[in-house]
Order: structure tokens, then C-alpha cells, then sequence
């Protein structure tokens, strides 16, 4: 018999409050999708998703947004759509473009909903999309553990206890950043980093307020792994940063000749996972603990993808080793304060102008021992996508499962016709396949 606990209650931080701002212009959804080995044994995977649930105490969500104050509570009648599959598994992809621009149920708040597919070759996905407010990558992943763990019946001892969730907020986290003499040292940066990015070079659209998106997901090759590994040591970077170089020159490919004029600027923004900067053990916590930093360089065609890494590489080390990344916490707290003092039809505009970036990444390496746990045989491949919101044009979600690499991109459709979309990623995955052949090109 299940233990009944009392429900996990939180308050918003301030990347989970400006979210939900933003999911109220346009759904900012994410999903996690696994193919597994077999059919689909439909009744098996809704009991798992149910006792998951009653577990752990989740899948519905009460939020109070006067105080901040919301509630999770278990819900065992959870929904779980059969979507029509094809043997080529092509059907995959417009499934999760509708998922991400799909709204979740208010005020029932539901927070997750799972759908199931067929792949062809004796295989099936299963797909998680979340309501990103309610939950970062992580809490995500903590939530597949839990159900495919039932479901593909693995005795894992990670899951013999519910999931948490820590009730306060980001300074109730990250003491020492968010003190009073860290959050004012945070504010300076702040408003210097906002003073240097007036001239940023960013994606022209067609209408600001409309914000649906399209989804793309690509399989590199096998050997992607091994040649960017090959590719970034001798550097000494990471392969995050030949990641980033990558996306940057893609998109001053693509981007039109007026906006990237030698006095702009290129900023390319990283997502952050900060639950090991936490001052609280947040391993097995639900919730919203992301972060973000800027990286920037010209956009130089002449220079090769070894030169921009570099140019990159360093940047990003100074960031690390000073935790700047969590500085966006206070970026985050500044644009909620002011997003409802304005009106919605001036959200786009305004987020634009305060927190003006070129494109982003949430590149994942699965390092989650569960995953090798139910991998071998079982989880055949994993791909995520993000939200766009009113900040990117567009993002990158890069996911290795050990020596393979699955690439998605969320677009704005309103910015990126499919042409010009076809054209980013195949200048894109060019240069990670093949990262030593990739050189400058012919200035404009």
C-alpha cells in the first residue's frame, strides 16, 4: 500500500515566475522523448504513469500567483495519447512541433502529459511534455526515471522514495550569490551587460506577437561524438564550446546582410543547469533551477570554427569559474517585476529589448546513471526540445546518450521560412560532423 505525504508545496522563483508570464503569450512547453525496444504494451505504460504519480505526488498543479504559493498533488486518472506512428518514424516530429504549441489545462493544471507512438522495427516512443515552469530538464528526467522504471519493470533503489521539491525560492537556495551584497553586485553586471548589448544582432520577424514554432530533429553520425571529442582536446575546451561556435557561425550565415553589420554583435546564449551551485541537496527535487550566460563574438565568415571556439572557449571559462551564469537569476527577478507593469501586446517587444540574444542552447550529456541502468537493450535513443519564448528565434537541444548525439532545434515559424531553416542546420551539422574541415568563408 502506497504511503500518503502531504503534498509538495513550493513557492515561484524567479525564472519559474517569468516563465509562466510567458506561457500566457504562447504555450512554453518542453518535451523528453524515448524509444524503447518492443511494442507498446499500452495498459503497462498508463499504470506506470499512474503510480508514478500517486508516488510522488504529482501530474496535477494548484499555483496562487498573488502569493507564489503552488501545490503539486497526485493525479490518478492521468491522460496518455495513442498518436498514430509509421514504420519510418516521421510521424515523431509534427507530433512534438503540436506538443510544444499545445496549452496545458488551466485551471485543471495539469503539468505533464505523456503520448505513445509506434516506430517501426519492433520499437515505440514515449514522449513527456512538461509545462516548463513546473520543471527543468532535471525534474523531468526524475519523472521518466520513475515511470519507465515501472514500466519496463527495473528494480531501480533510486526510485524507492518520492521525489521532493524544495519549497523556497532562489535566494532561499543560492544564499551566498543572492545575499544582499552578491544580488547588488548582480545588478551592476546586469545593467552593464545590458548597456553592451543594445547593438546585439538579432533574428528579424514578420509579426513580434505571433509565437508559434516549428520543430526539427536531426540524428548525426555515428562517429559525430568521437570527432568533436577529437576535435575540442587538443584545444582544450569543451565540446559545449565547439557547440557554440557552431551555432554562432550558422547563424551569422543566416541572418540578414543588414543585421549582422561589423558593429553588431553575436550573443549566444548557454542554458545552465545550477542544482550543484545549490547551498540544498536538490538531486531528487521537482522544480525550476536553470540558469543562463551570453558568450559573444563579430560575425566574422572569415574566421574558422577552430578560431571561434577558442575565441568562445575563453569566455566561457571566465564565466564558469566565477559562476556568472547565476547572475541571470537577478536578470530573471528584473524582467518579472517590470512584465506586469506592461501590457501583454508589449511583452515581446519589451523582453527583446532587455534581454537581447541571437540564438540559444540547452546542450544535454546524459551522465544520469539511471539511464545506463535502463538503456542497454531497452532506451534505444533520447531527444528533447525547448521553448523559444519571446527571447530566441530559436534553440539547439543537443542530446549525447553515451557515444550517440541527437540534435533539436525549436524555431520561431514567423522568423524561419523552411527554406532558411533547411539552410541553419545543414551549415550547422556540417561543422559538427565535420569540424576539422570547417574554415572561414568569403567575407559579405
Amino acid at each position: 500500500m502506497i504511503q500518503r505525504l502531504p503534498s509538495p508545496t513550493g513557492r515561484l522563483n524567479a525564472a519559474q515566475k517569468v516563465m509562466y508570464h510567458w506561457s500566457e503569450l504562447h504555450p512554453y512547453n518542453a518535451t523528453h522523448t524515448v524509444r524503447l525496444a518492443g511494442p507498446i504494451r499500452l495498459a503497462a505504460l498508463i499504470g506506470a504513469i499512474r503510480d508514478s504519480y500517486v508516488f510522488n505526488r504529482v501530474g496535477r498543479i494548484r499555483l496562487d500567483i498573488r502569493t507564489g504559493i503552488y501545490r503539486h498533488s497526485a493525479d490518478p486518472a492521468p491522460l496518455l495519447d495513442v498518436v498514430p506512428g509509421d514504420v519510418s518514424g516521421e510521424k515523431l516530429v509534427p507530433h512534438l512541433s503540436t506538443e510544444l504549441n499545445r496549452p496545458f489545462e488551466r485551471p485543471a493544471n495539469r503539468s505533464f502529459r505523456f503520448s505513445v507512438m509506434e516506430a517501426g522495427d519492433n520499437s515505440h516512443f514515449v514522449n513527456l511534455t512538461y509545462d516548463h515552469w513546473v520543471a527543468d530538464s532535471i525534474a523531468a528526467r526524475l519523472i521518466l526515471r520513475h515511470v519507465l522504471g515501472r514500466y519496463l519493470q527495473i528494480d531501480d533503489p533510486d526510485n524507492g522514495r518520492p521525489l521532493g521539491l524544495h519549497p523556497g525560492t532562489f535566494r532561499d537556495v543560492f544564499k551566498d550569490q543572492l545575499g544582499v551584497r552578491g544580488t547588488a553586485q548582480s545588478v551592476w553586471r546586469s545593467l552593464s551587460r545590458w548597456l553592451q548589448s543594445r547593438r546585439v544582432a538579432q533574428a528579424t520577424y514578420s509579426c513580434t506577437a505571433e509565437m508559434s514554432v516549428g520543430y526539427e530533429l536531426h540524428k548525426t553520425s555515428a562517429d559525430t561524438v568521437a570527432r568533436l571529442l577529437a576535435f575540442a582536446r587538443p584545444m582544450g575546451v569543451s565540446v559545449h564550446d565547439v557547440l557554440l561556435a557552431a551555432l554562432a557561425r550558422a547563424m551569422a550565415d543566416v541572418l540578414p546582410r543588414r543585421v549582422c553589420k561589423a558593429n553588431r554583435e553575436l550573443a549566444i546564449s548557454s542554458i545552465v543547469d545550477t542544482r550543484g551551485d545549490a547551498d540544498a541537496d536538490l538531486n531528487e527535487s521537482l522544480g525550476m533551477f536553470l540558469a543562463y550566460h551570453l558568450v559573444r563574438c563579430a560575425p566574422d565568415r572569415s574566421a574558422s570554427l577552430a578560431e571561434v571556439t577558442g575565441r568562445l572557449a575563453a569566455q566561457t571559462a571566465r564565466i564558469k569559474s566565477r559562476r556568472r551564469y547565476l547572475d541571470s537569476m537577478v536578470d530573471m527577478k528584473l524582467v518579472g517585476k517590470l512584465l506586469p507593469t506592461l501590457s501583454r501586446k508589449r511583452w515581446p517587444h519589451a523582453v527583446r529589448k532587455l534581454l537581447p540574444m541571437t540564438a540559444a542552447i540547452s546542450n544535454v550529456r546524459l551522465h544520469d546513471t539511471w539511464v545506463d541502468r535502463y538503456r542497454p537493450g531497452r532506451i534505444l535513443e533520447y531527444s528533447r526540445s525547448s521553448p523559444t519564448g519571446p527571447m530566441f528565434p530559436l534553440v539547439i537541444t543537443p542530446t549525447t546518450m553515451a557515444d550517440t548525439m541527437n540534435v533539436g532545434v525549436t524555431f520561431r515559424r514567423n522568423g524561419f521560412s523552411r527554406e532558411r531553416m533547411d539552410d541553419f542546420m545543414a551549415r550547422f551539422l556540417e561543422q559538427i560532423e565535420r569540424p576539422d574541415a570547417s574554415q572561414g568563408r568569403e567575407t559579405r
